[in-house]
């Protein structure tokens, strides 16, 4: 797979997830309701990366699966999160940190990330450790 752009990511994560195809159609209505709002073309709002990152895959899609234990779509998050580490591009990379990888860190999710995280993720993991 090539770079996974942070400007791209809405479109990568639309086409990985099919989970996340209702959260996207509602981010979308709200996009449209909003520049409806605002009296301006559609094409000018943009929920933009950080929050595709946070409310759809996160919130959305992610950590629900997590609480629901469905080990199917759990495993595929945690692949996602390998392809970008792997592949994405550095302001995507540090959208993931701030947006996903912080909370899989935590006591909570952390032995469920090294049970079905892969390297990439271990490995940011014992970075931030040493510091």
């Amino acid at each position: 797979m090539g770079e996974i752009s942070f400007a791209g990511f809405r479109h990568y994560l639309r086409a990985r997830s099919p989970e996340a195809e209702a959260l996207f159609e509602e981010v979308e209505r709200g996009e449209r309701e909003a520049a409806l709002d605002a009296g301006i073309p559609v094409e000018e709002v943009d929920t933009g990366t950080y929050g595709i990152m946070s409310d759809v895959f996160w919130w959305g899609v992610f950590h629900p699966a997590l609480e629901r234990g469905d080990v199917r779509l759990v495993r595929d998050c945690y692949a996602i999160v390998e392809e970008i580490i792997r592949d994405g591009d550095r302001n995507l990379l540090e959208c993931l940190w701030i947006r996903v990888i912080s909370y899989l860190e935590t006591s909570e999710w952390s032995f469920v990330s090294f049970e079905y995280g892969g390297p990439g993720l271990r490995g940011m993991f014992e970075e931030h450790a040493t510091g």
